[in-house]
């Protein structure tokens, strides 16, 4: 975990990982009411400066139109200033709001997350918190501040903060049959469609420390593999990545937010200029180098199918900064998907049956333990299933340590392939990157293992690993279907 700097928040992740909270099927209704949110504390350190975080979150509401409300969602609060730039916890929230009156709520809240990085005292790397705050808005957008306050495990970062942020409200279509869509393709349109996409990237780079370095200027060739979420705009798109270095730097990973003005609109190919704006860092040998990134780029995208339908192929070349003393060009090359996600239309919109995708997500919540005679370490996660078709089906998954072997700082990004031998049972292959807690620090950070899966819809996994940090692996998951998003292929 010691010098080991994870990413930093997102902002678009509010609806990447609402997909799954919506999957649970808590409400009754036909709608769910999501609010993503973002907002502004600080953990005090012993001894050292604050980390000055930033959390993205979902709250998704229970029992809709209460006066006191129910909400449960995910969250990720990332450290991006100073030598700790790169902390990150993720983790989960729940809490009530109530309504004083139109224009004002009062929020009360718990949350618990993993996380650690950037040299940071948080041992095992569990960090539990809560915070009581006022909500003021209107029917959509709302402002927000109130106190928090956070205990990590190590002892050492938590404390009193207050706490500033902002959120909106959208509406999400949770059950397509009981809001009049079942029948869409018939004639019924009552839906909008949110569209979007699901891409996997690799993205050769070379960074270079302008000063601060012994040996003066160095140029440094890095690669990263990344996964990424787009929502598709009129003029805009948004996309939000998460990478991680696979080489050289091992352990250092970003999360960015990159706005695409959609200059040319060809049938087929397209060419973009792109802005970015993001943070992270992690790898020993670079890790005081900036929390912040920023930068511009340009991306040219070749459709596969009528407008996208079946996927896209895209490049991009980006020109990025840091706050600190270093700098990068990449080239990330990669594969998009299309997803669709059904919302409920505004007073001024058209429905269509366009909003319907005709395959649901599958995604899944649970947990994994690494096991050896000297080391044992817990991790929290989640997958997503991007493909499947009869026996086999791939799908990608994500864990961070949370208790156990001081390896707060470990996380994994994996790509799974499963063939299903029998009903139940299963076999697997996995590869992916997996870094931190004095994991495959300074190098190549690839991790592959075999497995098996025993159970369906809470699954028993047991793998073999190489790289990771035991050999052996045991792991539970809980999967779900989601009526709100899916696959329109």
């Amino acid at each position: 975990m010691r010098g080991w700097l994870r990413p930093n928040k997102a902002v678009r992740l509010r609806l990447a990982i609402v997909l799954l909270m919506g999957s649970l099927g808590l409400s009754a209704q036909s709608f769910h009411t999501l609010q993503p949110r973002v907002g502004f504390y600080q953990m005090a350190e012993k001894g050292w400066e604050p980390l000055t975080l930033h959390l993205t979150a979902v709250d998704l509401i229970l029992n809709q139109g209460a006066r006191t409300t129910f909400y449960l969602g995910p969250r990720m609060a990332g450290n991006f200033l100073g030598v700790r730039a790169g902390y990150i916890s993720l983790g989960g929230h729940a809490g009530i709001q109530h309504q004083i009156n139109l224009k004002l709520r009062l929020r009360a809240e718990i949350d618990g997350s993993a996380g650690g990085g950037g040299y940071a005292q948080d041992g095992d790397g569990w960090v539990l918190g809560s915070t009581a705050s006022l909500i003021y808005g209107g029917r959509a957008q709302h402002l927000e501040a109130g106190l928090t306050y956070h205990y990590a495990s190590g002892g050492m970062i938590g404390g009193f903060s207050p706490y500033i942020g902002w959120n909106r409200t959208l509406q999400l279509i949770a059950q397509p049959s009981a809001y009049g869509v079942g029948s869409a393709r018939a004639g019924d349109r009552n839906a909008m469609a949110l569209p979007a996409s699901v891409g996997l990237f690799v993205q050769p780079s070379v960074g270079r420390q302008p000063y601060g370095d012994p040996e003066g200027d160095q140029a440094y060739p890095f690669t990263m593999l990344g996964a990424e979420l787009r929502f598709k705009g009129r003029r805009i798109d948004h996309a939000l990545s998460l990478s991680a270095a696979a080489d050289t730097f091992g352990g250092y990973m970003l999360v960015m937010n990159t706005l695409t003005p959609k200059i040319t609109q060809g049938k087929r190919v397209q060419l973009n200029p792109q802005v970015h704006l993001g943070a992270g860092g992690g790898g020993r040998s670079i890790h005081y180098y900036g929390g912040l990134h920023y930068g511009l780029g340009l991306e040219g995208t070749l459709n596969l199918g009528r407008h996208g339908r079946i996927g896209q192929v895209y490049w991009s070349h980006q020109f990025m900064f840091t706050n600190g003393p270093w700098n990068y060009q990449a080239d990330q090359v990669g594969l998009r998907l299309p997803l669709t996600v059904a919302r409920v239309p505004r007073a001024n919109e058209v429905p269509t049956h366009k909003a319907v995708p005709r395959y649901t997500l599958e995604l899944g919540v649970g947990a994994k333990g690494y096991i050896s005679d000297s080391l044992w370490a817990a991790c929290v996660g989640g997958e997503v299933r991007l493909l499947r078709k009869g026996p086999l089906s791939v799908y990608g998954s994500t864990w961070w340590a949370a208790l156990g072997g001081n390896l707060g700082a470990y996380a994994e990004g994996l790509l799974h392939a499963k063939i299903e031998m029998m009903r139940g049972v299963g076999l697997t292959a996995s590869g992916g990157l997996g870094a931190g807690g004095g994991v495959n620090h300074l190098g190549d950070s690839y991790i592959a293992g075999l497995g098996i899966e025993l159970g369906r819809s809470v699954p028993v996994h047991l793998q073999y690993w190489y790289g990771a940090p035991t050999r052996i692996s045991v792991g539970m998951i809980k999967k779900f279907k989601s009526p709100i998003a899916g696959m329109d292929r």
